[in-house]
C-alpha cells in the first residue's frame, strides 16, 4: 500500500506513541527512499542503536555504511544521509529527541545519549514499517512523561528465565523505551554462603547478573537490584539455620504456600538487619544502580510472634517503620537509595512524615478499580519521590485479564502523572506456579510502555483490536499486510478476554484459573463472585476464535514456534478449566462438593495429561529447570484429584 493512500496508518503503529508527530510531505517524491546507498553518521557512544539501524536499513534494501565519530571524509558524496547526533540545546529535557525526515536526509538528535538511543529506536520502527520502500517526510518531537519507566519480572515464584530469554526481553524493552528492569528476588540469587536456600531454584549467579547489568546499560536500561528484606522470606526461614530470625519460628498460614511456614523476619531482633546487610554486601556490587528495592510488603505475621510485646506497646505501624528506617540507613551506608512497597505505610498515614526523605515508596495495585487517585494524592502530599506500579494481570489467569489490565495501567499512569510520580513500574508476577507463558504478558508490557512514555496516549490504542495490532507488530513481528495477517496478536488478546467473557469477578486472578488450581476446594470458591454455567459457556467461542486466529499467524520473530505453542497451550488449558467449572456448576446444590462422575473425570484426566507434559516442555524453552517441579505440581494436583475422587 503506497504512502499516498494511507499516510497515517504506520505512524499510529509506533509504540510508544510519540508526543508530537507532524507530516511534512504529501507524495512519494517527498519521501526518503530506502533501497539505495545510505551513509549513517553516529557518535561512538551510540554503537548499539546505530548497528540496529544499519540492520533495519539493510532489510529494506539499503546499502548502508556506518561512520562513527567525526571522521566523515570516507562518506559517499552521492549517498543519502542519516545523521544521529546529540544536541542538548535544542531538546526539551533528558531522554528527549527529534526526528526530521526529508527526501535526501534524516536527522535524529537527542538531548543526551539516551534520547539519541530512543530517537533511533523510533526511526527503526519507521524503517520496519516502510513496506513500500520509503519513509514519509515527517517531523517528530518526543519526550517521556515519566523519568523512570520499568518492568518488574517475578523470578521467585518458580520461573527463572534463561539468560537467552532475559537478553531477548531486554532488547524488546529497550525498543519500547523502558529504562529500568527489576528481577524480583526472594531466594533466587546464588549467595555464596547460602546454597541450601537457592540450590534447586535456578538462581542467577553473580557473573550472570553482572553480564545482564552490562547488557542493560548498553541499551540505556538500569538494572535495579531487588531483594526482599522483611516479609516474603519464607524460602529462607523454613531452614533451621535461619528459623530463629523469624517473627513466628513455628510458622503461620500465608497465601504463598499450602503449608504453615515462618514468613517474615523479626524486626526487633538486631540480627535481622545484620543478616540482610550481609546479603546486600554480596548482591549490590553486581549492579551499577544506586537504588535497590527491598520489598517490605505483606508482613502478614508482624506482631503475631516475637515482636508482639513491642507492637502492643508502640503499635504495629511504629515497629514496622522503625525497621524500615534502620534498613534505609543500612543501605545509605552502602551508597544506595531504598525503594520499598508502599502498602504498609499507606495504612499508617500518621507515620508518613518520619519516612526517610531519600526513600522511594512503590505504590502497587493490580485491580481495575484500585484507588490510585486517592493514594497518589496521599503520596504527593508526603513530599516523597514515588512510583506507581500497576500489573500485566497475567498471573493466576493462564492467558491474561485484558480489560482489567488496560484499566489498571491507565489509572496508574493517569493519576501517577497528575500527582507527581517519578516512575511507572509494570509488574509481572507468577503466583500459583507461574502457569502463564511469557506470551500472556506482552500486551501488558506494551500498554505500560506506551503510557509510561506518553501518558496522553489515547485509550483507542488499547481497544482489543488496536492492542492486538501493537502486539503483532512490536512483540511478534507479524506482517499485517499479508492476507489475514496478525493472527497471533489477535489470538493473544482473545485469550486474554476469556476472563471477562465469563462475567464473574475474582480479585487478582481469573475465574478459570481459580477453578483449576482450587479443584480440591468447595465449589465455587467464595472468592469468585457471580460464576454461572451460562457465563462459563461464553468462554468457548473466545477460545475457538483464538484457535482460528493462530492458524493465520504471520510471525517473523525468532521465537515464533515457541509463541505458537504457548498460545495453543493457553487455549487448551483454558478449555480444560472451562469444562471443569461448567461440569461442577451443573451438579445439584446438595452434590456441589461431591466428585464429578467417573466418566467425566476420566475424560478430563485424558485431556490434562498431555498438558502437564506440554507445560514442562514449554517451560524449558524459556526458563531454567529450577522451580519447574513446584510449578508442575499445580497441574499434577488436578490430575490427582480427578484420579482419587
Amino acid at each position: 500500500m503506497g504512502l499516498e493512500l494511507d499516510p497515517l496508518r504506520r505512524l499510529r503503529h509506533l509504540c510508544p506513541l510519540p508526543t508530537r508527530v507532524e507530516l511534512a510531505g504529501a507524495t512519494q517524491d517527498e519521501a526518503f527512499a530506502l533501497a539505495r546507498a545510505i551513509d549513517v553518521f553516529a557518535p561512538d557512544t551510540s554503537c548499539v542503536a546505530a548497528g540496529l539501524l544499519i540492520d533495519a536499513l539493510a532489510a529494506r534494501g539499503a546499502s548502508a555504511a556506518l561512520h562513527t565519530g567525526q571522521a566523515n571524509s570516507d562518506a559517499r558524496l552521492s549517498a543519502a544521509r542519516v545523521t544521529l547526533a546529540i544536541d542538548a540545546e535544542t531538546q526539551s529535557g533528558g531522554e528527549s529527541y527529534r526526528i526530521f525526515v526529508e527526501p535526501e536526509t534524516v536527522l535524529v538528535s537527542g538531548a543526551d545519549a539516551a534520547g539519541l538511543f530512543y530517537g533511533t529506536q523510533t526511526l527503526i520502527q519507521l524503517v520496519h514499517a516502510a513496506t513500500d520502500g520509503a519513509l514519509r517526510s515527517v517531523r517528530i518531537e518526543d519526550a517521556p512523561s515519566f523519568a523512570h519507566r520499568g518492568v518488574l519480572l517475578d523470578i521467585s515464584r518458580d520461573r527463572v528465565p534463561t539468560m537467552k530469554t532475559l537478553f531477548a526481553l531486554v532488547d524488546r524493552f529497550a525498543r519500547w523505551k523502558f529504562n529500568e528492569l527489576q528481577l524480583y528476588m526472594e531466594h533466587t540469587f546464588a549467595y555464596g554462603e547460602h546454597a541450601d536456600v537457592w540450590r534447586d531454584a535456578g538462581a542467577l549467579t553473580s557473573d550472570e547478573v553482572r553480564a545482564l547489568d552490562d547488557y542493560c546499560a548498553a541499551r540505556h536500561i538500569e538494572l535495579v537490584p531487588n531483594q526482599q528484606a522483611f516479609g516474603h522470606m519464607h524460602h529462607w526461614l523454613v531452614h533451621e539455620r535461619y528459623r530463629d530470625l523469624a517473627e513466628c519460628p513455628d510458622g503461620v498460614e500465608h497465601p504463598f504456600s499450602s503449608a504453615r511456614e515462618p514468613f517474615s523476619l523479626c524486626p526487633t531482633d538486631p540480627r535481622s538487619l545484620e543478616f540482610v546487610g550481609g546479603l546486600f554486601d554480596e548482591l549490590l556490587p553486581c549492579f551499577r544502580s544506586e537504588r535497590v528495592n527491598v520489598g517490605c510488603d505483606e508482613t502478614f505475621d508482624l506482631g503475631q510472634g516475637r515482636s508482639a510485646d513491642a507492637c502492643a506497646e508502640n503499635g504495629v505501624g511504629r515497629v514496622y517503620l522503625d525497621y524500615v528506617v534502620r534498613l534505609a540507613e543500612t543501605l545509605r551506608a552502602r551508597g544506595k537509595r531504598m525503594q520499598f512497597w508502599a502498602d504498609i505505610v499507606l495504612n499508617h498515614p500518621e507515620l508518613v512524615g518520619e519516612i526517610p526523605r531519600d526513600a522511594i515508596p512503590m505504590l502497587w495495585g493490580y485491580e481495575a478499580d484500585h484507588p490510585f487517585e486517592r493514594e497518589t494524592r496521599q503520596l504527593q502530599a508526603s513530599g516523597l519521590d514515588y512510583y506507581v506500579c500497576p500489573g500485566t494481570s497475567s498471573w493466576q489467569s493462564i492467558a491474561g485479564r485484558f480489560s482489567n489490565m488496560v484499566r489498571n495501567v491507565e489509572a496508574a499512569a493517569l493519576h501517577g502523572r497528575t500527582h507527581g510520580a517519578i516512575g511507572l513500574l509494570v509488574t509481572d508476577w507468577g503466583d500459583r506456579g507461574h502457569l502463564q507463558p511469557l506470551t500472556a504478558s506482552f500486551a501488558g508490557f506494551l500498554a505500560a510502555a506506551d503510557l509510561a512514555w506518553n501518558a496522553d496516549s489515547p485509550h483507542e490504542r488499547r481497544t482489543p483490536d488496536a492492542l492486538a495490532e501493537l502486539v503483532s507488530i512490536h512483540a511478534l513481528d507479524e506482517d499485517l499486510d499479508a492476507e489475514g495477517g496478525g493472527g497471533a496478536g489477535r489470538a493473544a488478546i482473545r485469550l486474554a478476554q476469556v476472563s471477562e467473557a465469563i462475567g464473574a469477578r475474582v480479585a487478582n486472578a481469573s475465574p478459570l484459573s481459580i477453578a483449576l488450581t482450587k479443584i480440591d476446594a468447595p465449589f465455587p470458591p467464595p472468592e469468585i463472585v457471580g460464576l454461572t454455567g451460562v457465563g462459563t459457556k461464553r468462554a468457548r467461542p473466545c477460545i475457538a476464535a483464538a484457535r482460528e486466529d493462530v492458524e493465520h499467524e504471520t510471525m517473523r520473530c525468532s521465537d515464533r514456534h515457541i509463541v505458537l505453542d504457548e498460545l495453543r497451550f493457553e487455549a487448551d488449558l483454558l478449555d480444560l478449566a472451562q469444562t471443569i467449572a461448567f461440569r461442577r456448576l451443573r451438579q445439584s446444590p446438595r452434590d456441589a462438593d461431591a466428585p464429578l462422575p467417573a466418566k467425566v473425570r476420566a475424560e478430563l484426566s485424558e485431556r490434562l495429561a498431555p498438558l502437564v507434559l506440554e507445560h514442562r516442555r514449554l517451560w524449558l524453552l524459556r526458563s531454567r529447570p529450577g522451580g519447574l517441579e513446584r510449578s508442575a505440581r499445580w497441574l499434577e494436583r488436578v490430575a490427582e484429584v480427578l484420579a482419587d475422587a
